[in-house]
């Protein structure tokens, strides 16, 4: 997105229609008609923009534990997730190359859940810094709309963790051993769990081509915690709505 990475940072043009607009020129740019668009966690504003209000330019649509309304404010799983411990914060060596920044990652348990273009686009190896900008991502989260479920006419498919006890949202850094803590735990359980049912039910229901997949305790970086799951669900998806899977794996065809 625009204000992320090495995009240009405008101080304009982060409202989701403008960004949605961005998608549909970088199409047009490389000249790529009737894809099936993908996209990770608040990707799924552009998402369902385009394919409310776009029909015509995508094929279809895949939604990375995405699909979720983000207007609504969920105050008490957030009050209980504030109440956790914090992800322990990298030592000042840990971002100062790809590969200490991969140590980081195995140090907190998630070696293998962190996306490479997520720490690239996110940290200053020569300096170690930080390199997103508040100001920016903040426009974008303000930016969030009600999916317009309704209005979609693509088949969309949304694949979605989906935590299944309390036990599977202990991170590597609590103690398991404390009672508090895991009476956090299920609290939190209780609540987010409830919480994604209640969403799926929704996605699945008003968008009137839709395909639900589920992947009991995924990472929220789904496409690496289950890889070959995600894979097949999106090849099957391709197949439904007659494109070849092989294009995936085309660099020509992206």
């Amino acid at each position: 997105r625009r204000g992320t990475g090495d995009s240009s940072a405008p101080d304009y043009g982060y409202d989701l229609a403008r960004l949605s607009q961005d998608i549909l020129q970088v199409l047009d740019t490389l000249n790529i008609e009737n894809p099936i668009l993908v996209g990770h966690s608040i990707a799924s504003e552009e998402l369902s923009y385009i394919g409310a209000h776009f029909p015509e330019r995508v094929a279809g649509l895949v939604y990375f534990d995405a699909a979720y309304d983000r207007t609504i404010a969920h105050k008490e799983l957030r009050d209980v997730e504030a109440s956790l411990p914090s992800t322990p914060p990298p030592t000042p060596d840990e971002f100062n190359s790809y590969q200490s920044a991969q140590r980081y990652a195995e140090r907190i348990g998630a070696a293998r859940n962190i996306p490479e273009g997520e720490i690239l686009a996110s940290y200053d190896f020569a300096t170690g810094a930080n390199k997103l900008v508040s100001k920016y991502l903040d426009a974008i989260g303000a930016a969030v709309v009600k999916p317009d479920y309704e209005n979609i006419t693509v088949p969309a498919l949304g694949i979605f963790a989906v935590p299944t006890s309390a036990d599977s949202l202990m991170e590597v850094w609590y103690d398991g051993n404390d009672p508090a803590l895991q009476e956090t735990l299920r609290e939190k359980f209780k609540l987010e769990n409830a919480f994604k049912l209640e969403q799926i039910r929704l996605f699945d229901q008003n968008i009137a081509d839709s395909e639900v997949v589920i992947l009991d305790d995924a990472a929220h970086w789904i496409f690496l915690s289950n890889e070959q799951d995600v894979l097949n669900a999106i090849d099957d998806f391709a197949v439904r709505v007659g494109m070849n899977p092989a294009q995936r794996s085309n660099p020509d065809s992206r």
